[in-house]
């Protein structure tokens, strides 16, 4: 798989769960915020994947998911949800292109070995194990980043 699909893959994923996170919200002008959260978090998932640097998988995705989300944080003034968000969803596209990219075990070696041998089985399942762990992870983020905001909101 190229870099470039795995970016756009993760960038996809990325955005669609911080937009189903930001549907119950009520915001002035819903379609336009629900727009700019996917193509941000979009971004970073792509940079993230298609980025090729000499760091830890996890290190390349907390610097970018960092340092593409305080320019949203500065102009919406919500920087602890949208800083936090961006850095543990960056990390964990991180840690998952890592694990494509240059795995010798575990889910990526797995879904690579088996697409090699056209299991088809196999890698369906391993991506179904690593989406739900990234999503339940990237959901609870969320649901921590409701209850902070609840009790400390702007």
């Amino acid at each position: 798989m190229s870099r470039v699909l795995l970016g756009t893959i993760c960038g996809l994923v990325f955005g669609i769960a911080d937009v189903g996170i930001m549907l119950p919200m009520s915001l002035p002008d819903k379609t336009a915020a629900l727009t700019a959260a996917f193509i941000a978090r979009f971004g970073i998932g792509f940079v993230i994947g298609a980025a090729r640097l000499p760091w830890p998988g996890w290190l390349i995705g907390l610097i970018f998911g960092l340092l593409l989300s305080i320019p949203d944080a500065i102009i919406t003034k919500a920087y602890g949800p949208i800083i936090g968000l961006g850095a543990v969803g960056g990390t964990i596209i991180g840690v998952i292109v890592g694990e494509f990219i240059t795995s010798q075990q575990g889910l990526g070696y797995i879904i690579l070995f088996a697409g090699s041998r056209l299991e088809t089985a196999t890698v369906m399942a391993a991506l179904l194990v690593l989406c739900t762990v990234g999503l339940a992870l990237y959901g609870l983020v969320g649901l921590v980043e409701r209850i902070v905001m609840t009790k400390f909101g702007n």
